[in-house]
């Protein structure tokens, strides 16, 4: 008999997404219309072995270093993340968020999810003007990150 294959087998799609920036704890903003992602990824940074080392401190591994978090999406004029931003920028002070990133299924509810720590922005790109192009102007947001954790139990909002 074949075994049931539940939404846990399946891959998730990375087209459905909701974006959460929490700027205090009774206020959550959900900024819609982002069309990409990227930068979310940790990596081991190593250090010089010792041969034959048994202490995990003798054997390579330092710390984890994390991406820088890119969004973009067609630049709108009512978002709190100007606001934020322009904070940082006016104040030269570090005003870090909690983000929540959702994978959504068809019903918009998450599936699964990624919370990221001590968010701060750090870049914010506008695209180009070209008048012989019919394009929509693009804004794309660096954000830095002190770690993130991943989870299909429940759902952070």
């Amino acid at each position: 008999m074949a075994k049931k294959q539940s939404v846990g087998d399946q891959p998730l799609v990375g087209f459905h997404f909701s974006v959460n920036f929490l700027f205090n704890s009774k206020h959550k903003t959900q900024e819609t219309g982002f069309r990409e992602i990227k930068g979310i990824e940790r990596t081991i940074a190593t250090k010089p072995t010792i041969a034959g080392a048994t202490s995990p401190d003798m054997m390579g591994i330092d710390r984890i270093q994390y991406g820088t978090l890119i969004l973009s999406r067609g630049v709108v004029t009512n978002s709190k993340i100007h606001e934020w931003y322009d904070k940082h920028i006016t104040t030269f002070k570090k005003y870090p968020i909690p983000i929540t990133v959702n994978v959504l299924d068809g019903n918009h509810k998450p599936l699964y999810f990624f919370i990221f720590y001590d968010v701060y922005p750090t870049k914010m790109i506008t695209s180009g003007f070209n008048a012989m192009k019919s394009e929509i102007l693009i804004e794309e947001l660096h954000l830095v990150y002190s770690k993130y954790t991943q989870s299909t139990s429940g759902s952070f909002q």
